[in-house]
């Protein structure tokens, strides 16, 4: 009967240590930057590339997505990159940052786009083209690299521009983003203090300089 009694007390001991031992936490399972992030509006950039396609990127704190937005249908755009897909509605304005995955909503905010970049016509998006910077190369070093170089009155840029995705390549030294869309033939300069876009224009590519 002692022995019994013995065995139920250690039983309860046992049960009892149980419930007050905290649970570890799953290795697997982590507070990513994006849900910290969730109660901000990110900076957002976009650059339209026809009436088709807009070139984004969106950052805020360690959260960054960049790719190219592809019309859908009506005017909504869709990009997905890394597990992580943003849709645009251009009518509205509105932005939708969720994951590709779980469906998940990290954002959800509206975004004014320059007025430069709000006619989605072809022949409109024509129009604000501008020229070149007086002095322009690009030179193709690999594959996935090109070396950039422009400069007119106290703008200057030198550095290389990296593949982002398809035919896109992206570089950027802390005060200026150049993007050149191979695929287009079109370069596109922002200034990164206020959005304001720069330069925008049609490049010819020549072969010479790639390695």
């Amino acid at each position: 009967m002692k022995s019994s009694t013995t065995l139920l007390a250690t039983l309860l001991m046992l049960g009892a240590a149980g419930t007050i031992m905290p649970a570890q936490a799953n290795p697997r399972l982590s507070t990513t930057p994006i849900q910290l992030a969730q109660s901000s509006v990110p900076t957002t950039y976009m650059t339209a590339q026809g009436p088709n396609e807009i070139i984004v990127q969106i950052t805020d704190g360690n959260f960054y997505f960049r790719d190219v937005l592809h019309r859908g249908y009506g005017n909504t755009y869709q990009a997905t990159d890394h597990g992580i897909r943003v849709n645009y509605d251009r009518d509205s304005g509105r932005v939708v940052v969720i994951s590709d995955e779980t469906g998940e909503e990290f954002y959800n905010y509206f975004f004014t786009e320059p007025s430069s970049v709000t006619n989605s016509n072809a022949s409109s998006y024509d129009d604000y083209t501008t020229g070149p910077p007086s002095f322009a190369e690009l030179l193709r070093v690999a594959d996935n690299e090109y070396s950039a170089e422009f400069s007119e009155g106290q703008f200057y840029f030198n550095g290389p521009l990296y593949r982002s995705s398809g035919d896109v390549f992206v570089g950027s030294d802390g005060r200026f983003r150049v993007m050149y869309d191979r695929g287009n033939s079109r370069v596109v300069i922002i200034n990164l203090y206020n959005g304001e876009e720069l330069f925008n224009y049609i490049y010819s590519e020549a072969d010479e300089g790639y390695l």
